[in-house]
Formats: structure tokens, sequence, C-alpha cells
């Protein structure tokens, strides 16, 4: 189903929670502006329909959390934040400049 989102839209849940205003539309997503609270994006296939400026989800309020991300493409990746340690292959790339280093 395509929908036309529209920047400045009201932001509602299935169960009729107000989440905020959409900010910016992607193709594929929006970026939701949220009172208080930190803005995220959202897939725009979880549209259920657009009446008048107001953007019902087909999701409730207490699901959101589950599809919160923090670009366009993250897919549920909202505030993953960084690993406490670095990963394999950054290990493995600074053991070997160190090593290059010592070597000179």
């Amino acid at each position: 189903m395509t929908v036309d989102i529209l920047v400045g839209a009201h932001v509602v849940t299935s169960d009729g929670q107000e989440l905020g205003k959409v900010k910016q539309v992607e193709p594929s997503a929006f970026h939701l502006d949220v009172p208080h609270h930190a803005d995220y994006w959202l897939e725009s296939a979880l549209v259920a329909s657009v009446t008048d400026g107001r953007l019902e989800l087909s999701i409730e309020a207490s699901q959101v959390g589950a599809y919160k991300m923090d670009r366009p493409h993250d897919h549920n990746q909202f505030q993953a934040g960084t690993p406490s340690e670095m990963d394999r292959a950054t290990v493995q790339g600074n053991a070997l400049r160190d090593s290059n280093r010592s070597s000179l």
C-alpha cells in the first residue's frame, strides 16, 4: 500500500496515542518529531491510513519501541550505541599496525 505522507501530519498509533508530527519523509520511512523525547524514524509500511493531516499507524503504542530507527534504513537498530568492545577486524587491524611500527 502506497500512502502520501506529508510533513506536519500528526502521527497516532492504532490505539489512539499521539506520538508527534512528521518532520521529514524519505521513500521508505518518515522522521517523527516527538515533543520532549528523542526524534526517530519509522518505516512507511507501518502506516495504516492518512486522512486530514492525521497519519494512523498499524501498531499500538506499546509496540512502537520495536520499530524505532535512528536513520531511514536502520531496520530496528534504534540507538544501539557503540559496542563496549572493539570488533575483531578492528583489533586485528590495530595489532597489525602496531607490529608494523615496531619493525621500523
